[in-house]
């Protein structure tokens, strides 16, 4: 009669379900969330804190996400909205390991893009990092993608196609004005 009892007790906490968000179609990578992309489902518990909660807004998808799918954490950035202002703009960049700082740099991070163009002194462009990767394990080459203010990433499109950039962090700057 007890080994009953603490199956069914054991088949209630393994079977736990608890409410999630998912993806109500299929959402493309870089996309930023709204409410209108996401309803409410049940799934098994997975761990403390692997569904994404509520607000969203301001988040963006760090992968393809399909229709019906929860929402992990990993799924998508931290908060972007009020770190970037105006229209935003996910830019992909090919840069050194120092421009990672040696893959120090996370998702969420505010960075500043310094264009190094001849002829004209350095422009400053505030960003924040979606995410940084090691483009393989015998290069040196990293893989950078950043959102920031788009009118900024169009006026100087041709400066970040060619990668004439620094990249640097600013530890200070938790909101860009």
């Amino acid at each position: 009669m007890t080994g009953t009892v603490i199956a069914a007790v054991w088949g209630l906490v393994t079977n736990r379900q608890v409410p999630v968000l998912v993806a109500v179609s299929d959402l493309p990578a870089y996309h930023e969330v709204t409410l209108n992309d996401l309803t409410m489902d049940t799934r098994a518990v997975l761990g403390e804190n692997d569904y994404v909660t509520l607000p969203v807004d301001g988040r963006i998808t760090l992968k393809n996400l399909k229709k019906g799918q929860p929402l992990l954490n990993t799924d998508l950035s931290p908060k972007i909205q009020g770190m970037v202002r105006g229209d935003l703009r996910v830019v992909g960049l090919d840069v050194s390991r120092g421009d990672v700082l040696g893959g120090a740099l996370q998702s969420g991070d505010p960075v500043l893009v310094l264009l190094i163009e001849r002829g004209h002194p350095p422009r400053e462009l505030r960003a924040v990092v979606l995410s940084a990767s090691s483009a393989g394990a015998t290069t040196t080459n990293w893989s950078l993608v950043l959102v920031m203010n788009g009118r900024e990433a169009r006026n100087h499109a041709a400066t970040l196609a060619r990668n004439d950039v620094l990249i640097l962090r600013n530890p200070k700057a938790t909101v860009f004005r």
